[in-house]
């Protein structure tokens, strides 16, 4: 138990790590996002008209009073722009200490779902290099169920999703290998 409680951790501290390491460190993410041109006049802009936080979508398919407009909304929608925004108009120290928690709570959360799979399928799969696999598999079902619906749905760019795929698939991975040796082969 103990050993797989460690793995459980080892493995989500790999994970973390590596996304930390892919987004702060890494250069591959610095022509993925990028820089609003006047981005001080869309924000006083964004200040102004828009008081609430949310998730934003631009055009929206029905009126401000909340009445579907569906011709309005493909008329606008196909000549454009087009576009999808979290905004939170207090402003928020980045990176902060609650953010990192979450972060490696989420890594955590993985790869507990991840080592419970492997607690399933133990008999099944007993060796090292398989359970790795099976692992880094999950990365690659993350991939698919969020990031390209993400591109399919939000239009996220080819090159953002395929750096998603990297980066899910090398995150799982590596856990992979930290839980695979925790798991033991047989029931007792």
């Amino acid at each position: 138990m103990k050993k797989m409680i460690f793995g459980v951790f080892a493995g989500a501290g790999v994970f973390f790590l590596w996304m930390c390491l892919s987004w702060m460190l890494f250069p591959w993410r610095e022509h993925k996002i990028k820089v609003l041109p006047e981005e001080q006049l869309i924000m006083d802009t964004l200040r102004v008209v828009v008081k609430e936080p949310g998730l934003y979508s631009f055009p929206f398919y029905k009126t401000v009073d909340g009445q579907m407009d569906e011709k309005g909304w493909m008329e606008r929608h196909s000549k454009g722009p087009i576009g999808y925004m979290a905004y939170f108009p207090g402003g928020k120290a980045p990176l902060s200490a609650g953010q990192v928690v979450a972060a490696f709570l989420t890594s955590l959360g993985a790869a507990f779902i991840a080592m419970l799979l492997l607690m399933l399928s133990r008999d099944r799969v007993q060796a090292f290099i398989p359970r790795v696999g099976l692992v880094t598999l999950l990365g690659l079902l993350v991939w698919v169920v969020a990031d390209v619906s993400l591109w399919n749905w939000f239009l996220f760019p080819m090159n953002v999703t395929l750096l998603s795929l990297f980066d899910d698939v090398m995150a799982f991975g590596l856990m992979g290998f930290f839980l695979a040796n925790a798991v033991p082969s047989e029931k007792k």
